[in-house]
């Protein structure tokens, strides 16, 4: 940070431009089908990524997770499709960080049919940039498994987003 006054150097000129123009952003997309247990919070795994400009994703391990890895402040949007439901009687979607802090539970609703249902969430969080992650958890209450949906239109997503430094 630069106070009044102060000398301006490049690296504080390569910070802003980092904070704006080239500020973090990911987008994942959900690929492969995955089993969600009847009445059992799940995190979702992305092995897509649409956008990974400073690589907060890892597609080989802990695919559940974005890790931001500058400290600040981010914006993180989830959106769970789950596969057409024959028994589905409710759904949602909410984010979890560090694998035991709730965020912002997503709206719930009821979901039958012969289409893919969806519900979404969003939070701003704040980060540490090292150890703080953060998961999209999917939910769904019927007699069984059900899997997510995974097809060009309508597949899973988790997105995160750069607002501000901490």
């Amino acid at each position: 940070m630069v106070s009044a006054g102060a000398i301006t150097y490049a690296d504080d000129i390569n910070d802003i431009a980092d904070a704006t123009t080239g500020k973090p952003l990911v987008r994942l997309v959900q690929t492969v089908a995955q089993s969600i247990p009847d009445a059992t919070l799940t995190a979702l795994t992305f092995s897509g990524e649409d956008i990974d400009t400073h690589g907060f994703h890892d597609t080989g391990s802990n695919t559940a997770r974005i890790t931001p890895t500058m400290a600040g402040y981010y914006r993180f949007t989830g959106t769970y499709f789950t596969a057409a439901p024959t028994t589905l009687a409710n759904m949602d979607a909410s984010l979890r960080k560090n694998g035991s802090t709730s965020i912002a539970p997503g709206p719930r609703g009821s979901a039958t049919g012969n289409i893919a249902q969806s519900q979404s969430c969003t939070a701003m969080v704040s980060c540490n940039g090292t150890t703080d992650y953060v998961e999209l958890l999917a939910f769904q209450d019927s007699t069984g498994a059900v899997n997510s949906n995974v097809s060009q239109r309508f597949s899973s997503v988790f997105e995160c987003e750069f607002i501000r430094p901490l």
